[in-house]
C-alpha cells in the first residue's frame, strides 16, 4: 500500500471511525429506551487522525515533528474516547462532567505542550501563524456575515428587535474565549483533508465535497438522539437547515484559509461562528410547517447571497500545485 494511501486511510479511520464507534451504540441504546447520553466531544478526532497518520507514515520526518503537541493530541483524544464509551454504558452524570473537565483542562495542557515544541517544528507541520493583519480583517468580515445571516431572516419573517434585545454578551464571550480548542478539529480539516479534496476535485468542487463530508461527520453523534421538540422541526428540516449553514461556513473558511495559509484563521472563525450562533435567541415566531419552509427558503437565499460569491473570487481561480500526497494517490 502506498504511504499516502495508508495515511489517508488512517486519517479517515480515526476521524470518522470514532464517531461511528460512539454514535452507533448510542443510537441503538437510545431507541431501546435507555435515553440519551451527553454525546461527548467530536473536536479532537480530525487532529488526532492527522497526527497518527503522520507519526506512523512519515517516520523519516519524526525528528522535525512537534512531538510534545502531537503526543498531547493523541492522549487527549484517547481519554475523550474512553470516557464517551464509559458514558454510553454507565450513564453517569459524573462521567459526563469528568469528560468536560478532561477536554478543557486537557486542552490547557495541550497549549503548554504546543509552546514547548520548537517554532520551526510547528511551522513545518502547519501549526505556525502568519498574515495576522489579513486574519483580523477576515474575522471582522465574518462577524458581519454572521450578524446578517442570523438577523436578516428574522427581520423578514420574525422579530429582529426581540433577537437583538436578547443577545447574550456573556454567552458570546464565553464561547469566543474557548475558540482555540477548535485547533483539534481544524488542524485535520484545513491542513490536510480540505487541500486533498481540492487537489482531487478542483478548488471549488473540492470545497463543496468537503462541506458535505464535514456535515456527515457530525451525524453519528447528532442524529441518534434527535428530538423534534429541541430542534424545532422534523429530522428532514433539521438536516436541511444544518446543511445550508455548514456549507456556508465551509466556503468562507476555505476562502480564509487559502488567503492566509494560517490554520489559526480557521480556528478563530470557527469559534466566532459558534459564539454568534449561541449568543442570539430567536423569537420562535415561525411554528406552522408551511411557515417553516418559507423560513428555510429565506435562510437559504440569504446564505447563497452571503457565501456563494466567495467561490468566484480570485483565490478559487488560481491553479493549485500538486503535492506529494496527491501524486502518490494518483489524483
Amino acid at each position: 500500500m502506498k504511504k499516502e494511501t495508508k495515511k489517508l486511510l488512517i486519517f479517515l479511520g480515526v476521524t470518522f471511525g470514532i464517531n461511528l464507534l460512539i454514535g452507533i451504540p448510542r443510537g441503538i441504546l437510545f431507541h431501546l429506551g435507555y435515553g440519551a447520553t451527553s454525546g461527548g466531544s467530536l473536536s479532537c478526532n480530525p487532529a488526532a487522525g492527522l497526527v497518527l497518520a503522520k507519526v506512523i507514515c512519515d517516520k523519516d520526518q519524526r525528528k522535525t515533528m512537534p512531538m510534545y503537541f502531537f503526543t498531547g493530541v493523541l492522549a487527549l483524544t484517547a481519554a475523550s474516547t474512553l470516557l464517551q464509551l464509559l458514558d454510553l454504558f454507565l450513564r453517569s452524570p459524573q462521567i459526563a462532567t469528568l469528560h468536560s473537565y478532561v477536554i478543557f483542562i486537557g486542552f490547557g495542557f495541550l497549549v503548554i505542550l504546543f509552546f514547548l515544541d520548537k517554532k520551526e517544528a510547528r511551522n513545518a507541520h502547519g501549526l505556525g501563524g502568519g498574515n495576522w493583519g489579513l486574519t483580523a480583517k477576515l474575522l471582522a468580515l465574518y462577524a458581519a456575515i454572521c450578524f446578517a445571516r442570523i438577523v436578516i431572516p428574522e427581520w423578514i419573517l420574525g422579530d429582529p428587535v426581540f433577537m437583538l434585545q436578547h443577545f447574550s454578551p456573556t454567552s458570546f464571550l464565553n464561547n469566543l474565549i474557548i475558540a482555540p480548542i477548535y485547533l483539534n478539529e481544524e488542524y485535520g480539516w484545513r491542513c490536510y483533508f480540505q487541500p486533498l479534496l481540492q487537489e482531487k476535485f478542483g478548488l471549488i468542487k473540492g470545497v463543496l465535497v468537503f462541506g458535505l463530508l464535514w456535515e456527515l461527520w457530525h451525524y453519528p453523534v447528532l442524529l441518534p438522539s434527535f428530538s423534534p421538540e429541541e430542534a424545532g422541526g422534523s429530522l428532514s428540516q433539521f438536516i436541511l437547515m444544518r446543511f445550508v449553514a455548514v456549507m456556508g461556513i465551509a466556503i468562507f473558511m476555505a476562502y480564509a484559509y487559502m488567503k492566509t495559509q494560517n490554520v489559526w484563521t480557521a480556528v478563530l472563525i470557527h469559534g466566532l461562528h459558534d459564539a454568534s450562533t449561541v449568543a442570539f435567541r430567536s423569537n420562535d415566531t415561525v411554528t406552522e410547517p408551511s411557515a417553516w419552509w418559507i423560513s428555510f427558503v429565506v435562510f437559504l437565499l440569504v446564505s447563497l447571497v452571503l457565501f456563494v460569491p466567495f467561490l468566484f473570487t480570485k483565490v478559487f481561480r488560481k491553479p493549485m500545485e500538486a503535492t506529494e500526497e496527491t501524486t502518490l494517490l494518483g489524483i
